[in-house]
Parts: structure tokens; sequence; C-alpha cells
């Protein structure tokens, strides 16, 4: 596999002083095997000599964390994991006293790929043990003083109580490929301790530059007295995501929740939405495909974007509800009177842009488990990372983030909704490394460009990437 790592935007902040000052060297690759792995005296570098499980590969990376740019950590293919020690860290205990524990904590800055090896059959990360057994609440963590970019990818995530993947105080991170099956406190019918109940079966929080796609997520649920607060995907001041190409089915808490004011520059799109969210018959608080919710005290999301997704039909529990003709809706509201009653319809709130919605209810063939690696490796890795600009949308001045892994000459250039090009910001050799750029429309020949949509294009050795920029003055120049 190769030793490339998608960065997004890389900052070193953090030491660990009771280890040796030494110069950072190459990715270190540590594989691990629940049924051939051995953990002692062993530092998990031959993949035919894997660790067992992920507290050894763990202890490996902060042994070695000083002389490694970063780390693959790598499961073995087909495999079921399912003997966990129970991991959390002060962060995480500080942030929740009765939910905090995890299979896998990452809380290192540098580097990481978490992802399967030897084979197209995900490896399975698997649960089913109570908090009262001991078992963690939920799968992987990643905190801070955790940066630079970590990529979990093509894993299998299935049982869980509280959440597949979270995300706290950090940045940088992807969450591709994954499948996410059977989350919440309906798969533990049994618990013995009290307050335990999921929020969101992906849920990154007080983070930000955290990119979701093409991960298959289905059967997420709290048990019925709590149904309708379990989400896919929870946000809560975060900034700057992505969350795109996904598949989501059958989940009974509305699909997409959005809290606090410092949720903002978030673009979903280009996901498929089958049976989520509650229906109007059960009559939950927390209702739709989208739940935005504000707060007194820390205001509401802004400059969300919600464009060209599938939502097709409410989720309906067909032991509770009669589902024929159960209807779905948009989009609801946790604090009219902080956020506004019409949050929903306003643009500076949330754009609705090109979305297929289905509100009544029907029985209709839903895409499969992906059971393997739908995903090819690539001949040539990725090496380069474009960042949405910020702010978006813009009056003035916007500014771009992009990360190289290599060096080579890049090429930035800006193109009009018709693809002909209006500004070339960078034609140059650059190193690896992360680099920020601006477009300034406020004066000279940019001064006269109409409001709407422009895209900014990277290339650099015949690799690209595109992101869509929205220019809003107040007043539209004339065209």
């Amino acid at each position: 596999m190769s030793r490339l790592i998608i960065f997004i935007v890389a900052r070193c902040i953090f030491s660990l002083p009771w280890l040796p000052d030494t110069a950072a060297g190459a990715v270190r690759t540590i594989y691990v095997s629940q049924t051939s792995g051995v953990d002692s005296n062993n530092d998990g570098s031959d993949p035919q000599r894997p660790v067992r499980t992920l507290a050894r590969a763990r202890v490996l990376a902060l042994t070695y964390w000083r002389s490694s740019d970063g780390f693959e950590i790598l499961l073995r293919a087909g495999e079921r994991f399912d003997d966990f020690a129970a991991m959390t860290n002060p962060i995480l205990k500080n942030y929740d006293p009765v939910r905090n524990t995890f299979a896998f904590v990452w809380d290192i800055d540098r580097s990481l790929l978490l992802s399967t090896y030897g084979g197209k059959e995900r490896a399975l990360l698997y649960s089913g043990r109570y908090t009262h057994q001991g078992g963690p609440q939920a799968a992987i963590a990643v905190t801070s003083p955790s940066r630079q970019p970590v990529v979990i990818k093509n894993l299998h995530f299935k049982r869980w109580q509280v959440s597949a993947l979270f995300a706290y105080e950090t940045q940088n991170i992807s969450f591709i490929d994954n499948v996410v099956e059977e989350i919440g406190t309906l798969y533990f019918p049994d618990e013995q301790t009290e307050g335990i109940y999921g929020a969101g079966a992906i849920y990154p929080k007080n983070s930000t530059q955290i990119l979701i796609k093409g991960n298959y997520v289905r059967d997420v649920h709290n048990q019925f007295d709590r149904l309708d607060e379990m989400h896919v995907f929870y946000f809560t001041r975060l900034s700057h995501a992505e969350v795109c190409d996904n598949i989501i089915i059958n989940a009974s808490g509305p699909p997409l929740k959005f809290r606090r004011s410092q949720t903002q520059n978030i673009h979903v799109h280009d996901n498929a939405f089958y049976y989520t969210g509650p229906s109007q018959a059960l009559n939950r608080v927390q209702e739709g495909w989208v739940r935005y919710s504000g707060d007194a005290d820390e205001g509401c999301p802004s400059s969300l974007i919600i464009e060209r997704n599938q939502f097709y039909y409410p989720y309906c529990w067909p032991e509770r509800e009669i589902c024929t003709g159960a209807a779905a809706s948009r989009c609801s509201i946790s604090n009219p009177s902080v956020c506004g009653a019409d949050a929903c319809d306003r643009e500076d709130r949330i754009r609705w842009i090109d979305n297929d919605f289905r509100y009544i209810w029907e029985s209709i063939k839903v895409p499969e488990l992906p059971t393997a690696i739908q995903t090819p490796q690539s001949s040539h890795p990725v090496n380069l990372v474009l960042l949405q600009n910020s702010p978006n949308p813009f009056a003035e001045v916007t500014s771009l983030s992009y990360q190289l892994l290599h060096s080579g000459i890049v090429h930035i250039a800006i193109y009009d909704i018709l693809g002909r090009e209006i500004a070339v910001l960078l034609h140059q050799h650059k190193p690896a490394g992360r680099y920020e750029i601006a477009w300034n429309v406020r004066s000279g020949r940019f001064s006269a460009l109409p409001n709407g949509v422009y895209f900014c294009r990277m290339r650099v050795d015949g690799q690209e990437q595109a992101v869509k920029m929205l220019l809003s003055r107040k007043h539209a120049q004339p065209q």
C-alpha cells in the first residue's frame, strides 16, 4: 500500500516530553491482525508478523511519534475485530463523563491513515458489548492535540452504542469509503448504565476542515423513547466541512443536524438519503431531514449549502406506525425564538439547491450493503488537496488553502460558470507544504464581475481539484 496520505492541512503544535527529541522521519506502518497478531516484542512493521490489537498499535505510535512523520495503522482485510480495550483521555472525559470510551483514540499530533490491508473485503470493527460489561461505547475518536491530517478509510463499523466516528476539538479529518451500520441504543436493549444514548453515528464537534465522503451508513436508531435524537451526521461547532457522495438508509432521527453559530460553511451535496427522519405520524420533536438547532447563548448555524441530494421518504417503524401515507418534512428548527421561524428558508442560514424530495412513504429497493472495497487503489496517489474558500459566499476577498504532499508546478485559476478563465492566481513551482492564496474582487478589473458562481481550479502534475465559490455583493454589478 502506498505510504502517501491525503493531506488536508497540517500544523504541528504538540510534543510528548517523556520521549527523546529526535528528527522526524518517514511514515511508519503498523499492521494489525486479531487472528494471527502478536503484541509482545513486536512493532508490527512486517505484514507477516502483525500486532494483535489497536491498543498495541497506539502504544507503538506513542513510542515512535518523534521519529516519524506519520503513521499507517492497517487492519487485515476480512477480519472481525472485537477484542478492544476501552480507551479514553482527559479531553473526552471532560466532554462527557458518561459516554467517553472508544475502541481507539487518536490524540497524537502526527498524520494517520487508518484503513484495511491485504484484500478487497473491509476489516470489521464490531462491538456488541454493553457499557456495564466494560465494552467501549464507540469505535473511533480523534481529539486534540491531533491537528495533522487523519484519514479513516475503507473500514466497516457495526453495532456500536453511541457512535462509529467522533472528532472533537481538532481538524483535518477525512472519513472516506467506510461502511457504518447498526449504531445506537436500539441494538443494546439491556444496558444497565444510565445516561447512555447516541447523538450521531458520525459526529464531528468543535472542529474544522472535515471531509465525509463515499460512506455507506445504514440502521441508525436509539431506543424508541429517544428515537428522534439519533442522527447520522451531527455537526455542532463545526466549520469548513464537506459531506458528499454518501448513501444513508434507515435512520430514525433527522440524518443531518446542525447546531450553534460556530457551525458554518458546510457543503452537503450529492448524497442519497433513503427512509430517514421521523415521519409526521410519530410527531417527534426533532422532525425533518434537516434539524436546524440554535442556542440562546451561542446563536445559530449559517452558510450551510444543501445541494443535489436525494431525500427519499421518511423513516417508518412498522411495529408502531402505519407506513402507508406516512409523510416526511424537510426541515425543523429547535429554537425559532433565537434563530427565527423562517431559518430553514433563509439563504444566509441554509441554501437549498437542486435537491430531490419524495415526502410520502412508499416501498422501494435501496442500494445493498457493499461487501468489498469499491474504490480501486490508484497508481498515482493524490498529491494535492484544495479546501473550500472562506468566506463563502464572499463580497470582496476570499481565501483558499491548499496542501501539497510533494513539490510540483502549481497552477491555480478562476473560471466563470461557462468555463471561461477569469484570472490566473498562481503558476509557480512549490515545495511540499501548506499554502494560502487570496482572490480580491473589490478593485481593478474584477470589480465589474457580476454576482454568481465561480470556480477555482488547481492543477499539479496532471492532477486537478476544484471548488465552487459564490460571489454575492449587496448590489449586483452590471452584466
